[in-house]
């Protein structure tokens, strides 16, 4: 069975729930050492907003 390909692209993404674009871009612009713990812990994590893995992305795709 067929399924979607991601071909190209550039950065991790919108976040879903995050609170909006502000929200994203504050985020974006705090540097880790200031980041709200509760927003991390809610992430899973710190996300690198620059990073863009295709291949992982597919495999995830395909699942």
């Amino acid at each position: 069975m067929a399924h979607p390909r991601i071909l190209a692209g550039h950065g991790y993404g919108i976040i879903d729930d995050i609170g909006g674009i502000d929200m994203l871009q504050e985020y974006y612009d705090t540097p880790d050492d200031e980041q709200d713990p509760d927003l991390l812990d809610w992430l899973g994590g710190k996300i690198d907003l620059d990073q863009f893995d295709m291949n992982e992305l597919n495999k995830e795709l395909a699942e």
